[in-house]
């Protein structure tokens, strides 16, 4: 097995091209928000047949991106430049008041890129969600069942909690505009495998929250404070949209969406908690 191991390690400094790494961009009420990271890229490709043992150093190679931090991030919309830096662990993010159908992002270097957001027209409704036991079997009250579903298993061997997603599903057949937001306490280095597993199971394209856990910008530590401040975001980013809220009982879901629930009871239409054993 150690023979094995040591055959494997020098994928996880197998090193990509440089590149801007986009997580969510996307428009509303003649806004647009977009966030990624400037990563070293490193390659993923996952298989239904994978060992446990290649699921370990693909999440490894997830987890240790290289950064490129402090660098000039431009985007351009329309004919209009707008200009930020990526932060100490790479992370960059631009709320711009104006609107475009394809956006240029540009760095100092060589890179560039273009991007369609998705585009929001003062949607009335829409779907906001927990991921972890709520959309996926993840065991987060049982740390040891967490980490070996995290690690071990690739988005393609993952299970759907099949109740709350068809729920979700159907909210979102019936109101085909709306957006689906995922709000999630996961590092963003599992951006992929969780965008990956949406699309594996035929979900609508995702906003997805994720926690920024090191450097000077990092999300707060605290469940409740983290989530409360992103989801009172994305009330701000969306005045007119009624929220249907789902989660389930392994952290503090029920807590957060009670709250929001008592302090914006015309912006939130319902919420639903799945209840683990």
């Amino acid at each position: 097995m150690l023979k094995k191991a040591l055959l494997f390690i020098p994928l996880l400094f197998e090193i990509m091209d440089a590149h801007i790494f986009i997580y969510n961009c996307y428009s509303t009420n003649n806004h647009t928000y977009i966030n990624g990271r400037l990563i070293v890229e490193k390659e993923i490709k996952s298989n239904s047949n994978d060992s446990i043992l290649k699921n370990i150093i693909q999440k490894a190679r997830l987890l240790f991106h290289s950064e490129l931090k402090n660098q000039k991030v431009i985007a351009k919309l329309n004919s209009t430049l707008y200009t930020t830096k990526s932060d100490d662990e790479g992370y960059f993010s631009f709320e711009i008041n104006a609107t475009s159908n394809l956006i240029f992002l540009s760095t100092e270097g060589s890179n560039s890129i273009e991007v369609s957001p998705i585009q929001y027209k003062q949607p009335k409704i829409g779907v906001i969600s927990d991921f972890d036991d709520t959309l996926i079997v993840s065991n987060v009250p049982k740390k040891l069942k967490l980490l070996l579903n995290t690690l071990t298993k690739n988005y393609k061997q993952r299970s759907l909690v099949t109740k709350i997603a068809n729920r979700v599903k159907e909210i979102l057949s019936q109101n085909p505009k709306a957006p689906f937001i995922v709000v999630s306490g996961s590092p963003y280095q599992l951006y992929l495998p969780i965008k990956n597993f949406l699309n594996y199971h035929n979900f609508p394209p995702a906003i997805i929250v994720l926690k920024q856990f090191h450097g000077n910008n990092k999300d707060p530590k605290n469940q409740f404070k983290y989530k409360v401040q992103k989801i009172e975001q994305l009330f701000l980013q969306f005045p007119s949209t009624k929220w249907h809220l789902f989660g389930d009982s392994g952290e503090k879901d029920r807590d957060i969406y009670q709250y929001l629930k008592q302090k914006y009871p015309n912006r939130v239409l319902s919420y639903s908690i799945r209840e683990l054993k």
